[in-house]
């Protein structure tokens, strides 16, 4: 991505709505924040709306200079992600979140292998993904992950999926038309 579309992409993130910063940090995060025990790491933290509610050990990481600049603005633990390497130590957090950021990358090994030599064995993994209607709105959106392709996913690159649920309604079939609709898989790093 360009730097461009990395000022273009961190704009973007900005629009999001009252109602949809509402939902977020009152019912989806609090919700999140149940399978967390303690510090986490935010893979693709964005604007660090999930990052601002956890600890001062807690860090967000992304691609974008732009979203980590913003993040540091807030006075957020951010780093930026150079060459498909996180910029943290082995097995240094039990806890990891990946909230609507697989689907923005054509081949999710890196991103994996990375939060899997992160991640503490047996941590705690939370990957978020869109369903169907909020996968076809993002133009940035390259692979589609329902349940199985998910857990094949994540089970290639060493994780257990322990829970999933669909939220903010229970079912999967409210995605077809609710763009909100995401996928939540809790999984364990069984390496």
């Amino acid at each position: 991505m360009s730097k461009v579309n990395f000022k273009k992409y961190n704009s973007y993130l900005k629009t999001t709505s009252s109602l949809g910063k509402f939902y977020r940090r009152y019912i989806l995060y609090p919700k999140l924040l149940k399978y967390i025990k303690g510090d986490f790491f935010d893979i693709g933290c964005g604007l660090g709306d999930f990052l601002s509610l956890g600890s001062n050990e807690s860090i967000g990481i992304d691609i974008n200079p732009f979203n980590v600049e913003y993040c540091l603005t807030r006075g957020l633990n951010a780093k930026i992600i150079q060459n498909q390497v996180f910029p943290l130590k082995d097995n240094s957090f039990n806890n990891a979140i990946l909230d609507q950021v697989i689907e923005h990358i054509k081949n999710p090994k890196y991103l994996l292998e990375e939060t899997r030599r992160v991640l503490i064995k047996k941590g705690t993994l939370i990957v978020g993904v869109p369903c169907i209607a909020g996968y076809k709105r993002d133009p940035d959106h390259k692979l589609f992950y329902d349940l199985n392709k998910s857990v094949i996913v994540l089970e290639e690159y060493g994780f257990k999926v322990k829970n999933f649920f669909y939220y903010p309604l229970p079912f999967k079939f409210f995605g077809k038309f609710l763009s909100q609709q995401s996928l939540y898989l809790i999984c364990s790093s069984e390496y």
